[in-house]
């Protein structure tokens, strides 16, 4: 009888610590949303669709796509960049899975206890003893001789109490959320005279006109009729960077996701968009964008689809902050030296641990995949990052002046005073301009001198 109760105790005392330790509280596995893969579209290097199915396994060159029909093997090197980095992190994630133990962190794979680990595993073995000791004193004398023994009871009392404390605590190694100093951040914005800046608890706001103090348009040669105007990203339309940062668990890329909406916002105000537009298509890659890397979008706004490296400075300050929080630097790294290697996510961990994205000329630009947690609005791939201010139409329907089989270049897009632009193009060879302005109440008046000779004027409320 004594043996069983004994044996009762430790049993109670190893369930207990394995619903306190990681992985307890019935938690899944940190990486499962990773490692259970959504039907996926694969592109060739052009863009055209190679498949669409579950990734199986990749070796020697080759990835292996289940598909709804039948097995796919394709050459690594013809697929898109994006599907390369995806698969270059997929193989780093199974490789650290192979050579570790279920021991997972919401960061990244952990293949060794760390000091709080052991800390609490020495903890609750020191528990258990107590839990032993004192069941065994309490539950072999007789009740009468029991009820005598106040070290027994007492040693019991704490062991049970301790193992309730215990299930409402949750070790997780390595779940590093980090705050960012809003005053670091704020450097990265100073120098900025259209754009301005506060911060809260959660939040680093940054405000504009969302016009930037650079030519606009001009290159441009597949257009979707839209001019850049005015918005109000002040108030509460400001864009807003987390200052708590942590890495993801499920990876988020831009050909999957982010079709609708920004993914960062640059330094002077403007926000950065995907590389990839409404159509599916990549905008540096069709003509759409000026020598800047951005157009006006269907809400007459302008944006980037691809990284300002324009704005990098001899100080080596960010050029942009990914809506995730994370720091977007241009060809150098902060200290000035060279850019390390990127990893699937088109970015790095720092010297002092945190991370940061980096900016090239070549696809995916800036962002392959999302490093850091975000929250979404929408069904994927139009899904977009939200919080972030609203820049809906307000041209409906919109006037056309082109087609996709017109022979277009915008010339310019020149101020007219402080509230209008006139945008010049050449249309098969004819002249025309749009010439736009507004006033305090935010009407806009839109003048169309078309290559016919005919002049037609709209007005439209935003």
């Amino acid at each position: 009888m004594k043996i069983k109760l004994l044996l009762i105790s430790l049993f109670i005392l190893f369930y207990q610590l394995g619903i306190s330790h990681p992985g307890g509280h019935g938690h899944q596995d940190a990486h499962s949303t990773y490692s259970q893969d959504n039907i996926r579209t694969w592109h060739f290097a052009d863009e055209s669709i190679a498949a669409k199915g579950y990734f199986m396994s990749s070796k020697n060159g080759k990835v292996v796509i289940e598909t709804e029909e039948s097995i796919k093997r394709l050459s690594i090197n013809q697929l898109s960049k994006v599907d390369q980095h995806y698969l270059q992190q997929k193989s780093q994630y199974i490789q650290a899975l192979n050579s570790t133990t279920n021991t997972l962190s919401s960061q990244k794979i952990i293949s060794t206890w760390n000091p709080k680990g052991v800390f609490f595993f020495l903890l609750y073995g020191l528990l258990g003893l107590v839990l032993s000791f004192g069941a065994y004193k309490t539950f072999t004398q007789s009740p009468k001789v029991a009820y005598k023994n106040p070290l027994a009871f007492s040693l019991f009392g704490a062991a049970l109490f301790s193992m309730a404390a215990c299930t409402e605590i949750e070790v997780v190694n390595d779940n590093v959320i980090v705050t960012s100093d809003p005053a670091i951040i704020a450097q990265a914005f100073a120098a900025q005279t259209n754009v301005s800046t506060r911060s809260d608890s959660d939040y680093f706001y940054v405000e504009s006109n969302g016009i930037p103090d650079h030519e606009m348009m001009a290159g441009i040669t597949t257009w979707i009729d839209q001019v850049p105007t005015q918005h109000d990203y002040t108030g509460a339309s400001a864009w807003q960077i987390p200052l708590k940062t942590q890495y993801a668990t499920k990876v988020l890329t831009i050909e999957d996701h982010f079709h609708r909406g920004a993914i960062a916002i640059a330094v002077n105000g403007i926000p950065i968009f995907n590389p990839y537009n409404a159509s599916n298509a990549i905008s540096q890659q069709i003509g759409e964008l000026d020598q800047y890397g951005g157009h006006a979008g269907r809400g007459d706004d302008y944006h980037y689809h691809v990284a300002p490296l324009h704005l990098e400075t001899a100080a080596n300050l960010p050029i942009a902050y990914a809506l995730d929080g994370y720091p977007v630097y241009g060809s150098t790294e902060p200290d000035g030296s060279a850019m390390n290697p990127l990893d699937s996510y088109h970015g790095h961990e720092h010297s002092d641990g945190t991370y940061h994205y980096h900016g090239t000329v070549d696809f995916p630009y800036m962002i392959a995949a999302m490093r850091g947690v975000v929250t979404m609005n929408g069904y994927a791939p139009e899904d977009e990052i939200t919080p972030q201010p609203v820049g809906a139409s307000f041209r409906n329907p919109l006037r056309g002046i082109t087609n996709i089989n017109d022979n277009l270049l915008i010339n310019s897009c020149d101020s007219l005073g402080t509230n209008g632009y006139i945008l010049r193009y050449t249309l098969n060879g004819l002249a025309g301009d749009v010439e736009y302005s507004w006033d305090n109440n935010n009407l806009h008046t839109f003048i169309f001198h078309d290559t016919d000779g005919q002049t037609v004027t709209e007005q439209h409320q935003k």
